[in-house]
């Protein structure tokens, strides 16, 4: 049986690299279990680029309190993901329990800088690592938690495959456009009739998928037509913009509505940031904890922005 570790670790140095808008919640139970777990579904020759089910456990903080990375990750929980007839075990899988060699190997794979990364830091997340429980189109996954004494669950329903069908670049609209900047847009045919909900991720040169600042859509004002949208880069300093010759890989994901609804409203917050901004919370698909559960089919769209 060949394990994916590298995989593994990528996930985790996706979460060393990636830096997360930090959002006040108010909780009742300051101990209460905070779920981020996905589990994928790929087409053709993408099926090899899904990430096996993963599952990150932490715990609720009163905002103003101090925490770290060694505080607030749930360590030694049982966590199980069911397709109704098979289940599976996820594996606990820590930072600082790999050897240096590997942990060194791995952020050269995934252009991190491993010198930056502190000692002391951890993370930790729930792996299939034996990748029995593959995604498929149109089932549903129920995740269960167990941790000292208390049961956390969830379900999510993979949905329909609507691709990326066509992509193109142009420059810059305005007067003063930049010749070394071109934007990107994309696109798809929306299935009529029926609620579909989108979200992508663009990764640069070979570096970790990052969302754009609105990464998720839904079909409700475009429902059956032929919808061009465009695809941002999140870095503000490039206003959004890919450079010409950059290598560019977007991940194109069709997720459930309750997914949607949990991006929409976190990035909102993300988003809405100011002293007379307005606070939403953030919508939840976990019985007996917060956050999410997602399950989504990917496919990749691979491309370099022309130099000319």
């Amino acid at each position: 049986m060949k394990i994916n570790y590298i995989g593994a670790i990528g996930i985790l140095l996706t979460m060393i690299a990636c830096e997360k808008e930090l959002t006040p919640t108010v909780v009742n139970d300051a101990d209460q279990i905070v779920v981020e777990g996905y589990i994928e579904a790929g087409i053709g020759k993408d099926a090899n680029r899904v990430t096996p089910p993963y599952v990150i456990l932490t715990r609720a903080v009163p905002f103003q309190k101090e925490f770290t990375t060694n505080n607030i990750f749930v360590n030694g929980a049982d966590v199980t993901v069911s397709n109704g007839t098979d289940s599976v075990k996820l594996t606990e899988f820590c930072w600082q329990n790999l050897d240096s060699v590997t942990k060194r190997r791995a952020a050269g794979v995934f252009g991190i800088n491993f010198d930056s990364v502190q000692s002391n830091f951890n993370v930790c997340l729930y792996l299939d690592l034996t990748q029995r429980m593959k995604g498929q189109i149109g089932k549903s996954y129920w995740l269960t938690i167990k941790k000292d004494g208390k049961t956390v669950t969830s379900v999510t329903t993979i949905p329909k495959w609507i691709p990326i069908d066509s992509s193109y670049f142009i420059k810059p609209p305005g007067t003063n456009q930049n010749d070394t900047m071109v934007q990107m847009r994309a696109y798809i045919r929306d299935i009529a009739n029926e609620l579909n909900y989108y979200r992508y991720m663009v990764g640069i040169n070979g570096e970790p998928y990052k969302a754009g600042r609105q990464s998720v859509y839904t079909d409700e004002l475009i429902d059956g037509q032929y919808f061009l949208f465009n695809l941002f880069n999140r870095e503000q300093a490039s206003r959004g913009l890919f450079r010409r010759g950059d290598t560019l890989s977007v991940k194109w994901s069709n997720i459930d509505g309750e997914q949607y609804d949990f991006w929409r409203t976190l990035e909102f917050n993300a988003n809405n940031q100011g002293p007379f901004s307005a606070y939403t919370r953030v919508k939840s698909n976990i019985q007996g904890g917060m956050g999410i559960w997602g399950g989504s089919v990917v496919s990749y769209l691979d491309t370099i922005v022309p130099k000319k």
